[in-house]
């Protein structure tokens, strides 16, 4: 049994005549970051007397603010699944947060993992897809890995004997090259999960998320106008996911494994599974993260790859054009991965095929292509159970009989806010600047409030508007939160900002709430007039929250002290 499991294999070296396969002209500064394996690997299909021959590359995101942020990109590929040499496993996992890495490859590694122990997988696979995504998502859940605000997308094809089953979870994609006639045609194999699909929009709203664009959020624009546009014509401010009272966690997908906190507005790791079966019409298929399309058609990526003969100049040539089209637009990219998987020797009739969603519906029909079904969307199954679920606040899968998936609304709640410096830049968890047309990944906003004196008079209680404005302090001792241990989080009392994690509170002994560390970028530090300490305040409203202390001696992580007063923070219990 074949097994490939990567972040990345070796470095893709230049070929023996001496000319680079990356050659990305005045990009040449992001070329080091190409990674692939050096060989075309192949696999037979004895069942069915074809084979495939295939080759990845993986390419870490040129981040010029973070220059050892890491490939949060991985893959898998595992050949005889199960020791059966018709069964074969392609899958790549995008990750994004502060704990993108750790969760694309915990995927990684379990999914593959828990198909191949499924007694069911050749007979139903995909009832076998769904059951480990599922496990896979509470495994992570369960995990050491803090996925509150992490998690990856999912894009993978199994392929059994001659019929793919492709399951996406997230906007990554994969995609099917079909001969017509003289032409080799694009088929999208999985449908980008986001918020301009009117379905998945439908669903998160059902799951409590509201849905609006940063323009909207920030009041640039109506937020009633729920409209739009297309991904293709629209990327520049894409629609994105909020919860309702708070800015977080600003997804701009519906779907992904891990991801707890967007987890109670819909953001599920309910898989859609596509069917094709194979002929001789399909002579390659391309599984890739969406850092390869968010500037590159699937028509485009299946012009490119049909113009190469060998499958690893058009990988390289697919990133190396994705990669100048990034920074023609951006000063950055993503990270990139392909796998290219070319069938040859497939001799069966292609005959006229219908594709069909939903069970059976027939929705198109086209001469010279495979048949290709659809598995029901979590919205359709979500619509058709919304009554049996009135008393339900936790979203899961639920399976039916007819392999479709029901969603149900969540609310464990843990919070991230990322920080922002200027308008209309967004961050990352972990502190690098992202234009908003970047839709693939996770984004919090810490957004910038701004109210006169007599406004924060208005809404903030006179010992509020001492401590909080007016930087007072509270009688050691005194305040509400002092000893107070309740697992949630504690947002800013002035602007609702999530400030502090309750697991990164201690009893210092000090007579104010004490914790450890703030998150990432939501609290910033200067200096006292006097120079003796250092105050912390509210990244989003400048509210004074205390004072941080370092050297101390606690046996924390990071021996620090952030010394807060209760008055300036607000407690939100986990479950809420």
């Amino acid at each position: 049994m074949g097994c490939v499991h990567g972040k990345c294999c070796c470095r893709y070296p230049r070929s023996s005549d001496g000319d680079n396969r990356e050659d990305l002209g005045r990009y040449a500064q992001v070329q080091t970051h190409i990674l692939a394996g050096r060989s075309v690997e192949s696999a037979q299909v004895p069942s069915h007397n074809f084979r495939l021959e295939y080759s990845v590359l993986t390419q870490r995101g040129f981040y010029p603010e973070s220059p050892e942020k890491e490939n949060q990109d991985s893959y898998c590929i595992r050949t005889q699944l199960q020791g059966n040499p018709n069964v074969h496993f392609f899958g790549v996992f995008d990750g994004h947060g502060q704990f993108g890495t750790e969760c694309s490859v915990f995927v990684r590694d379990r999914l593959v993992e828990i198909l191949s122990n499924d007694s069911t997988l050749l007979d139903d696979p995909v009832k076998a897809y769904n059951s480990a995504f599922s496990i896979t998502n509470e495994e992570l859940h369960d995990s050491d890995i803090d996925d509150s605000m992490s998690g990856t997308t999912a894009i993978t094809a199994l392929l059994v004997g001659d019929m793919l089953y492709v399951a996406n979870v997230g906007d990554s994609r994969a995609v099917m090259a079909v001969k017509e006639g003289n032409r080799v045609v694009a088929k999208d194999l999985s449908s980008d999960q986001t918020p301009f699909r009117k379905d998945e929009c439908e669903r998160v709203k059902s799951c409590g998320a509201r849905v609006l664009s940063v323009d909207q959020v920030e009041g640039l624009k109506d937020p009633d106008i729920q409209s739009w546009g297309d991904e293709e014509t629209e990327g520049g401010d894409p629609p994105r996911l909020w919860v309702q009272n708070g800015m977080y966690p600003g997804t701009a997908f519906t779907r992904s494994v891990g991801d707890s906190t967007a987890e109670s507005i819909g953001v599920v790791a309910v898989p859609e599974v596509t069917t094709v079966h194979l002929t001789a019409h399909h002579p390659f298929f391309v599984v890739a993260s969406d850092g390869v399309f968010e500037f590159l058609s699937s028509q485009t990526v299946v012009d490119m790859v049909n113009r190469s003969a060998d499958p690893r100049d058009a990988s390289s040539a697919i990133a190396g054009e994705s990669y100048k089209l990034w920074l023609d637009h951006e000063n950055r990219t993503d990270d990139i991965t392909i796998i290219i998987v070319h069938i040859k020797a497939l001799s069966n009739s292609g005959g006229g095929a219908t594709a069909k969603r939903n069970g059976g519906r027939t929705t198109n029909t086209e001469k010279e292509t495979s048949e290709i079904y659809f598995t029901p969307s979590a919205s359709e199954g979500y619509r058709s159970v919304r009554s049996e679920l009135s008393e339900v606040s936790c979203c899961q899968t639920v399976s039916s009989s007819d392999q479709s998936s029901r969603v149900v609304v969540s609310s464990s709640l843990r919070e991230l806010e990322s920080k922002s410096s200027k308008p209309h830049t967004l961050y990352s968890p972990w502190g690098e600047a992202h234009n908003r047309s970047s839709s693939h990944l996770y984004f919090e906003l810490t957004m910038a409030v701004e109210k006169s004196e007599e406004e924060w008079r208005a809404v903030l209680s006179p010992e509020q508007f001492r401590i909080l404005r007016q930087k007072g302090t509270e009688l050691k001792g005194t305040g509400e939160y002092d000893k107070f241990y309740d697992e949630g989080m504690y947002n800013c009392a002035g602007c609702g900002t999530p400030l502090y994690k309750s697991s990164t509170k201690f009893d210092s002994g000090c007579g104010w709430p004490a914790f450890f560390e703030g998150l990432p970028g939501t609290i910033n530090r200067s200096p006292d007039p006097d120079g003796r300490r250092t105050e912390i305040t509210c990244a989003a409203c400048g509210g004074h929250l205390g004072h941080v202390f370092k050297g101390e001696g606690h046996k924390t992580p990071t021996d620090e002290r952030h010394c807060v007063n209760s008055v300036s923070v607000k407690f939100i219990p986990a479950n809420t």
